[in-house]
């Protein structure tokens, strides 16, 4: 039996490690996720043995950060994963509040015609002071933005 292994969604912010181009595929398998959509995850081995990477794409395009090992235990519950399609890429992704910096903790109620999203304090705040127009989100909206997708603003 083999463990569900979920990918962290790509972040063009972070450091990406570099997979080298001599490096072999080891596991490679299309999985389709929630919507249907194939995704192709990869697996790939260093030349001497001593590390792996894995990451997941859509049309080319990269889906998931990459991650990478040189623990051949880690690297052996990955390809055991890809082979048997056990493996999916996280789409939720955590909202914060755009005024606080990552200092503010609360949860996010408004956005502004940016695009934005601030907490009930913030957002109530950039309401009044008559700057940028700002509104309240509604629940479905939330639920969107937190599963990846995009809202009119």
């Amino acid at each position: 039996m083999t463990t569900e292994i979920k990918l962290p969604p790509f972040h063009l912010l972070h450091k990406q490690p570099k997979i080298p181009h001599v490096a072999r595929t080891v596991a490679k398998n299309d999985v389709a996720n929630e919507y249907g959509t194939p995704i192709t995850f990869i697996v790939s081995q260093s030349r001497n043995g001593k590390s792996w990477w894995i990451r997941a794409a859509r049309e080319g395009l990269r889906m998931s950060d990459t991650l990478h090992t040189t623990q051949a235990e880690k690297a052996e519950t990955w390809i055991n994963a890809v082979r048997a399609g056990n493996v999916s890429v996280s789409t939720e992704t955590a909202l914060k509040c755009a005024m606080g910096l990552g200092a503010c903790s609360g949860e996010v109620t408004h956005i502004d015609d940016k695009g934005y999203v601030y907490c009930t304090g913030h957002g109530e705040r950039r309401r009044c002071d008559g700057v940028r127009q700002c509104r309240t989100l509604r629940p479905f909206e939330i639920t969107k933005l937190t599963d990846g997708l995009t809202i009119k603003y």
